[in-house]
């Protein structure tokens, strides 16, 4: 069986080639000898936390408030727009019925914005009523 070899670090790694018995397109022949391949890797002696070290970014108070509004926002405008397709109406039809409490849930944005969530709730989905009675 033909092997190639792989060079990592300080150790080489025999790599088995199944080729023995692999028939040519052409002449039907079996491939009688594959040469060996070498494989040099070449690494630095960075570590892992030198390799992946980036800069942690803090968002303030103000850019998370904003960066929940504009999700609330685009939430509602999802479940009004027409083109907006089943599967991101349906998770944000699920989002804006959630009860659940965390740092982004539908109840955690318009708390957190000024909104009441059960009146938010209730005029979307009477809007979304009118809007289905509109379209049929």
């Amino acid at each position: 069986m033909n092997t190639a070899s792989v060079l990592t670090y300080d150790a080489q790694l025999q790599l088995p080639f199944i080729f023995d018995d692999l028939l040519l397109e052409n002449d039907e022949e079996p491939i009688e000898k594959v040469t060996p391949l070498t494989i040099v890797a070449s690494c630095s002696e960075r570590t892992v936390e030198q390799e992946f070290e980036t800069e942690i970014e803090t968002w303030t108070d103000g850019q998370i408030k904003e960066l929940r509004e504009a999700f609330l926002r685009y939430s509602l405008n999802v479940l009004a727009d027409g083109r907006s397709g089943k599967k991101a109406k349906d998770e944000a039809y699920e989002w804006l019925n959630s009860d659940e409490v965390h740092p982004f849930s539908f109840v955690t944005c318009c708390v957190l914005s000024g909104y009441d969530p059960d009146e938010v709730r209730n005029l979307c989905q009477y809007t979304l009523r009118q809007l289905a009675k509109r379209n049929k």
